[in-house]
């Protein structure tokens, strides 16, 4: 099993868990980190360029590649820590980037080819790429300006479109790809769970919601996972499963909580969900679910990363991107620290972080944090 690494000045390697092998693959300026099993593409700051922030495709064997339309001009950035925010599915690079416009500009880019292909420029910008198909499905700008857009692999002119879509963060696909599902907002505040299969002319009207949703990554099935919030609880209050095709909305899990990130293989179902510390220093608690939302169990608190604080608070669309899950299901990861690995930042230097993995059993038991690697940010590959 090998884990991709973030650490110290941007330091990116692959750590080979098993061997204990480490392999340098940036020095310095790199981050987020997004991988398809055979490829790995990197955002690059200024520091390890000398020149402009750019993302770089390394293949698992040799070569690197960097893609000239992701170079970004000094001061360029999505956010602090996020130069770009990068996809990969099995042969499609998707980057989105800040445009000369003010907005953000979404583009992908494949193996062989000679640079990105420009797709949508739009403010704020959400995705979600389906693995099995190559389609890409593109949530952006704001309430009756919003729009969703889904483009066929390797195409550059949308095959389905919807007006007004906003309310929402990443649309979710379903199945093999062929169904993509989003949230409409309505009167009140409230929003309505829709669905749609692209070239198809067939539609799906779901239920109404009292407030904002997020829809979670990580299942293959007909059914769509759902943070559902609710008036007066921060964050979300339930995670739901809706079946399009029969209209079919089922609980898995209640109670207060701020992210979700699913897993299916093999017929089996599992859900990481973070719920609030209730402590003043940032803390978390972990708990495992299974697809019936029975426990398996929960996991000392844990203080995040400032990478993983990113990540969590856009969960619905890192959860597809960077996912935390192994590709089995059977190990989950974050980075940050545990009690005893340091003081609170705000009484000193922040104790070491650490890229923390469990091992999710069967049948419920005692969990643990494993520290698998030192770095603010890992992902499994």
């Amino acid at each position: 099993m090998e884990l991709v690494v973030v650490a110290d000045y941007g330091r990116v390697t692959v750590v080979d868990l098993e061997l204990g092998v480490e392999k340098t693959l940036v020095d310095r300026g790199g981050s987020w980190p997004a991988a398809n099993g055979a490829s790995l593409a990197i955002p690059l700051d200024r520091s390890a360029t000398e020149g402009s922030a750019v993302v770089r495709v390394l293949a698992r064997g040799d070569g690197a590649t960097e893609i000239p339309a992701t170079r970004l001009p000094a001061g360029f950035a999505i956010a602090p820590l996020l130069t770009h925010y990068v996809y990969c599915s099995a042969d499609t690079v998707a980057v989105v980037q800040p445009s000369g416009t003010g907005g953000l500009q979404l583009a992908t880019w494949s193996p062989g080819d000679p640079d990105a292909t420009p797709l949508l420029v739009a403010a704020p910008l959400f995705l979600a790429l389906d693995r099995e198909s190559g389609r890409i499905a593109v949530h952006g700008g704001q309430g009756s300006g919003g729009s969703l857009l889904v483009f066929d692999r390797r195409e550059s002119e949308p095959c389905f479109r919807i007006e007004g879509a906003g309310g929402f963060g990443a649309p979710a696909f379903l199945g093999q790809g062929d169904t993509v599902a989003w949230a409409e907002p309505i009167e009140g505040g409230r929003i309505r769970l829709r669905a749609a299969r692209p070239g198809c002319n067939v539609s799906f009207s779901g239920p109404r919601l009292p407030g904002p949703v997020r829809f979670l990554s990580g299942t293959s099935g007909p059914e769509v996972l759902i943070a559902a919030s609710e008036p007066g609880v921060d964050g979300f209050a339930r995670i739901l499963a809706w079946n399009p095709a029969d209209d079919r909305v089922r609980q898995i899990a209640e109670g207060q909580l701020l992210a979700a990130w699913a897993h299916e293989a093999g017929g089996k179902l599992r859900l990481a969900v973070a719920r609030p510390g209730y402590f003043d220093d940032g803390r978390l608690l972990m708990e495992f679910l299974d697809g019936e939302g029975r426990m398996l169990g929960r996991l000392e608190p844990v203080v995040l990363s400032a990478q993983e604080r990113l990540a969590m608070a856009f969960f619905d669309q890192f959860g597809r991107s960077h996912d935390p899950w192994s590709r089995d299901g059977e190990w989950f990861a974050l980075s940050g620290r545990l009690l005893g690995d340091g003081p609170h930042d705000l009484f000193g230097p922040p104790g070491l972080q650490h890229v923390l993995g469990v091992r999710v059993g069967e049948h419920g038991g005692p969990l643990r944090w494993v520290r698998l690697a030192s770095g603010s940010f890992g992902r499994f590959l």
